[in-house]
């Protein structure tokens, strides 16, 4: 009697490590916490793409007590072709039914599908601000992976992995669910210099003068001077992220202000200017004979609209905006100049430029 008794007490306090797994297996149950993403916010902080909850239905045919005559019952909900495509290949475990739905139609699905339907929780990107920003942004695809824009560029740092969770067999969230905290509020993300107010304001003004002239593209981008802080930047033509109908003109997909190449024209005066002073190879007092048209090689150069405009100073070729004048303090720059080497951090020496 007292060997049983021994043996007893053994089996309850010391058990077998295979009967516990086992008997873990029969009341615990583990629930899969959908991949998320971090928000992107503005300089003001306000949300530019946000992730929300939602459900998808998904079929397990390999089950026991799936009827593959349950199908049918699909048919209000995904069509009567997709329904027969499914019923085709049921050789997996795993097909998407509808994804991305509120929780009332997704249980609606697998209360009248029956046995091998299931719901899953997930998080769909959405951009509150619609087609604004919408290049700069980008968008994700269905699985929340960045595809475009700063949600690609940026997808390593935004990614929550997917986790799983252990809970109770048929305890209620509250009662016994141990959910494993994200450890994010809501203002954490990804933060951009774009300012909204004046980012909308770009994006009409721009949209409004190419939709005016025709012009099959155009391209905005506004800088905060002091910094060189980009407070917008605007494409057109548009898209919408929400959308993926919009998709279908890939070249609205196009951010025209970063992904065209194209001559700089007159905006490089000035920098050529700064060169040629900064290099000693022109003072601010010199002057420059400019008239209507100047020879370079075998070609001739001149202004937008060809005249003599006789004696200009560095400042005037500026103002004026003289590609005579320009192309005469362009000769006297080197055609190239070697990047000298120096100490990391070390400024170059004046009479040096970089080669780029």
């Amino acid at each position: 009697m007292a060997w049983y008794l021994g043996a007893l007490v053994r089996v309850h306090i010391y058990p077998d490590r295979r009967a516990v797994e086992q008997l873990a297996k029969q009341y615990q149950q583990s629930e899969r916490k959908a991949m998320d993403r971090g928000s992107i916010y503005d300089g003001r902080g306000e949300p530019l793409a946000l992730s929300i909850t939602m459900y998808s239905v998904f079929l397990d045919p390999g089950v026991e007590g799936f009827e593959p005559g349950s199908l049918s019952n699909l048919t209000p909900y995904i069509g009567k072709e997709k329904v027969q495509a499914l019923g085709e290949k049921l050789d997996r475990r795993f097909y998407w039914i509808k994804r991305y739905l509120e929780r009332s139609e997704a249980e609606e699905i697998v209360k009248n599908c029956g046995k091998g339907f299931y719901i899953r929780e997930e998080r769909k990107r959405i951009y509150p601000k619609g087609n604004m920003l919408s290049h700069l942004l980008g968008f994700c695809d269905q699985d929340g992976w960045g595809l475009a824009g700063i949600e690609l560029m940026w997808n390593g740092t935004l990614v929550v992995p997917e986790k799983m969770h252990t809970g109770y067999r048929g305890a209620s969230v509250a009662a016994g669910m141990k959910r494993e905290s994200r450890n994010r509020n809501d203002t954490q993300g990804l933060y951009l210099t774009i300012d909204s107010e004046i980012q909308y304001a770009v994006e009409r003004f721009l949209g409004a003068q190419a939709a005016e002239i025709k012009a099959p593209w155009a391209a905005g981008i506004c800088l905060e001077t002091r910094t060189g802080a980009v407070k917008a930047m605007a494409s057109y033509p548009v898209f919408d992220s929400n959308n993926r109908s919009t998709f279908k003109n890939l070249k609205a997909l196009s951010n025209n202000a970063v992904n065209r190449v194209y001559e700089p024209g007159s905006t490089f005066k000035p920098i050529m200017v700064a060169m040629a002073l900064e290099q000693g190879r022109v003072k601010q007092s010199d002057s420059f004979r400019c008239p209507a048209h100047l020879k370079v090689a075998d070609g001739y150069i001149s202004d937008s609209h060809p005249r003599d405009n006789g004696v200009m100073k560095v400042a005037q070729i500026i103002e004026k905006s003289s590609n005579v004048g320009m192309a005469q303090i362009g000769m006297k720059m080197p055609p190239s100049a070697p990047m000298k080497r120096c100490a990391l951090g070390d400024r170059f020496p004046h009479g040096h430029q970089t080669e780029r």
